[in-house]
């Protein structure tokens, strides 16, 4: 095993790191960022949230409901993250989960990253 030297691990290391590609781009790039796509796995996990939200918020659905055991974890994540409540009021919950108030925040901004908004 060799031992290199820290002295002569920084130099490598700043070569390194100041040098240039000794090509040019052949594209031109669009704009920077990540950008999801529909073969993303990110967009699939977002855009089941986005469902998810949209169904609390449009019409509510069961505990116990299809939807509700079929969604199941993306509920519990919006659950947890307060985004969907089954909470009617400050000593009472129902059966019907409901989209709250950051839930919309959410689900708007939601939207724009799917671009689902016209």
């Amino acid at each position: 095993m060799s031992v290199t030297s820290l002295d002569e691990w920084r130099k490598k290391h700043k070569r390194r790191s100041t040098s240039v590609s000794q090509s040019e781009a052949s594209t031109r790039s669009g704009r920077t960022g990540q950008k999801l796509t529909e073969d993303d796995p990110d967009y699939h996990a977002l855009l089941g949230l986005y469902i998810t939200l949209f169904n609390a918020m449009e019409k509510g659905f069961t505990t116990k409901s299809k939807f509700a055991r079929e969604f199941a974890t993306l509920i519990a994540i919006a659950a947890t993250e307060d985004l969907i409540t089954t909470r009617l009021s400050d000593t009472t919950w129902g059966n019907t989960w409901s989209l709250t108030d950051d839930g919309f925040e959410y689900l708007m901004e939601l939207e724009s990253v799917l671009n689902l908004t016209d």
